[in-house]
């Protein structure tokens, strides 16, 4: 079984552990315990019972909020039938999948009356002994009596708590935000990425607004405060880092770079923004790419199935209509100048030339139509220099091959293992030695100095890593701010839980696809 299809099940079974705990507390409280298993109808019947505004059903489907009220539901639940101590409600939040089972399927819990007041009030009586309920407070006095905005405050505070340990520790969203992973991830794949695969990174910056990355929307503000900073350490994981596995890590050259999302150049390596890429390359390997082909330590690198190139092709007396376009593969289209919203394919009504990004089977299934001639990739030649690494991190580059299809050889940097420095090669290590591991470099009539002392290499402190993305023509990646260093490392995406594209609307079939690929 793979990893994917592991992490995938193991989901599966976490949401229907919660559904049938649902069933079971669903009859106690005079429900019908099918309910539970409808989408939308049992967040109406869940928020029904807890005694909660049916409005929060609706906030369930908003960003941040929706983890808030999610949880902040569990709590309810289980304080609507005389479960009030923390650790239960902490069972609630962290482990819902076992306890709402364990709870609804304890026979003296049996509750009837609705809504919540009721609930509860039937809950607690029902645990009372001589006088006495479970918590050991006399029976009038079982269940606290808090004001609104006491409850509101304590479930924010409970279900605020467990989702950042979740976020932090174990799991946490994101979303695709462009084409450079297409056709392996498309645009608007939302995935759940797994921090613990790696080992979990502890937090660098504790001064933090959270579920907030690095800037609060609207105003563009920083969310964090950086005079605290904790050094880098991570837990034990469960596995290393692969070839060719997809990895989530921090954007390198964020602090030289400004993406213009409002964030400007963003300082600790936790606040840099998140990319997603194929790692290609590991410590210590040489690689090289050549005419538009990955090759790792001397031989060609495996190919991944849905690796795409730009191409160029002609049609004849026919054009390409916008169905068999989808059918190909290629985003919607979105207008009537037949483009997609996201520039895997470009063609024009007034033109019979385009061009178009795609792996080599969808360009096998083009060639079989007859008025489409004359396809051919489009690679740049090595006598034409491009402003790849380390162009961007020192404004200089020295390599013999130098743009996107043409570049390297390159070593990768591996902790404690010696790398000469040479006239043709030190501008590459550079902002290893500088920026990501903070000592001091200089080169000086020919020789090389780092933290003020001669030498003739380059020992790295940390593991580093080449990414690249599967749609190699349009990916910002490697070949343009270089090495990843391993404390940028976040986590590796498990599998897709929503897919929404803004010309088509929901992608169902994408929904629980394994992003171990």
């Amino acid at each position: 079984m793979s990893a994917g299809i592991f992490y995938l099940a193991i989901y599966v079974l976490i949401i229907f552990g919660i559904r049938i705990g649902l069933y079971k507390l669903f009859e106690k409280a005079g429900e019908a315990g099918w309910k539970a298993f409808v989408p939308v109808y049992s967040e109406i019947i869940w928020v029904k019972l807890i005694g909660k505004p049916i409005w929060w059903v609706p906030l369930k489907f908003i960003p941040i909020a929706r983890t808030l009220i999610r949880l902040s539901m569990n709590i309810e639940l289980v304080k609507a039938f005389g479960k009030y101590e923390w650790k239960d409600q902490a069972y609630s939040v962290l482990t819902p999948f076992v306890y709402f089972p364990y709870l609804g399927f304890q026979p003296e819990r049996k509750v009837a009356e609705t809504p919540a007041t009721s609930v509860r009030k039937k809950a607690t009586q029902e645990v009372v002994k001589e006088g006495v309920s479970y918590m050991g407070i006399p029976d009038e006095k079982a269940q606290p009596k808090r004001s609104g905005a006491r409850e509101w405050a304590d479930a924010i505070l409970y279900a605020g708590t467990a989702a950042v340990i979740i976020r932090t520790i174990f799991m946490e969203a994101f979303m695709i935000p462009t084409t450079s992973m297409e056709r392996t991830l498309r645009a608007g794949d939302f995935l759940f990425v797994s921090k613990f695969h790696y080992g979990t990174r502890l937090p660098m910056i504790p001064l933090a607004i959270p579920f907030i990355h690095n800037k609060i929307p609207v105003i563009n503000l920083p969310s964090y405060l950086d005079f605290i900073r904790l050094p880098y350490y991570r837990l034990p994981g469960i596995s290393e880092i692969k070839r060719n596995d997809i990895v989530v890590f921090n954007y390198p050259a964020h602090d030289i770079h400004d993406l213009g999302d409002g964030a400007g150049m963003v300082q600790p390596v936790s606040m840099k923004e998140n990319y997603i890429k194929r790692c290609v390359g590991m410590p210590g390997d040489v690689l090289e790419v050549k005419n538009a082909e990955l090759w790792i330590n001397g031989k060609p690198a495996e190919q991944k199935e849905h690796l795409q190139l730009t191409y160029t092709a002609e049609q004849q007396g026919q054009t390409l209509s916008p169905e068999t376009i989808n059918e190909l593969g290629f985003r919607p289209c979105v207008d009537e100048r037949r483009e997609t919203g996201n520039e895997d394919f470009f063609l024009y009504s007034n033109t019979p030339k385009f061009m178009f990004f795609a792996p080599k089977y969808t360009v096998e299934q083009m060639k079989k139509f007859a008025f489409i001639k004359d396809i051919k990739p489009v690679i740049l030649p090595d006598s034409i220099k491009d402003q790849v690494y380390p162009y961007r991190s020192v404004h200089q580059t020295s390599l013999e091959h130098n743009n996107r299809d043409n570049f390297g050889p390159i070593k990768i940097p591996k902790k404690g293992e010696a790398i000469p420095l040479t006239e043709q090669n030190y501008r590459l290590y550079i902002r290893p030695i500088t920026a990501y591991e903070g000592r001091q470099f200089e080169a000086k009539n020919g020789k090389f100095f780092i933290d003020g002392k001669e030498t003739t290499s380059y020992v790295p402190n940390m593991n580093y890593y080449w990414m690249m993305g599967d749609n190699r023509h349009n990916s910002d990646d490697s070949r343009f701010w270089g090495f990843v260093p391993e404390d940028h490392i976040i986590g590796t995406p498990v599998f897709i839980f929503m897919s929404y594209e803004s010309a088509f609307g929901f992608r169902f079939s994408r929904i629980g696809t394994s992003c171990i690929k």
